[in-house]
C-alpha cells in the first residue's frame, strides 16, 4: 500500500465512523485533506494540478444533485467524493 492509498483509507475511515455516529460527514476533516491534497500534488511529480481538479468535477456533480433531490444524496457525500478525485486525478 502506498503514503497516497493508506492516507485516503485513512480519510474513509474518519468520515465513515462519523457519518455512522452523527449521519453527517465533517467538513472540517474534508477541508484538512483537501488541503493535504494539495500539498500532496505540489509535491507529487506523478500528478498534476490539471489532472487533481479534474478529479473534483465527479464530486462537485454529486454535490450539486443534492439540491435538487432534497438531500437524497448528501451534499457531504459529494464534497467527499471530490476530494478523492483531487487525490487520484
Amino acid at each position: 500500500m502506498t503514503f497516497r492509498q493508506g492516507f485516503i483509507l485513512a480519510f474513509l475511515i474518519i468520515n465513515t465512523i462519523t457519518d455512522i455516529r452523527k449521519k453527517e460527514i465533517s467538513l472540517g476533516s474534508v477541508f484538512c485533506f483537501f488541503v493535504a491534497g494539495a500539498v500532496w500534488i505540489f509535491r507529487d511529480e506523478d500528478l498534476g494540478w490539471l489532472e487533481g481538479c479534474l478529479g473534483l468535477i465527479p464530486g462537485l456533480i454529486l454535490s450539486a444533485v443534492s439540491f435538487p433531490t432534497d438531500g437524497a444524496i448528501g451534499f457531504g457525500d459529494g464534497l467527499l467524493v471530490a476530494v478523492i478525485g483531487f487525490y487520484l486525478g
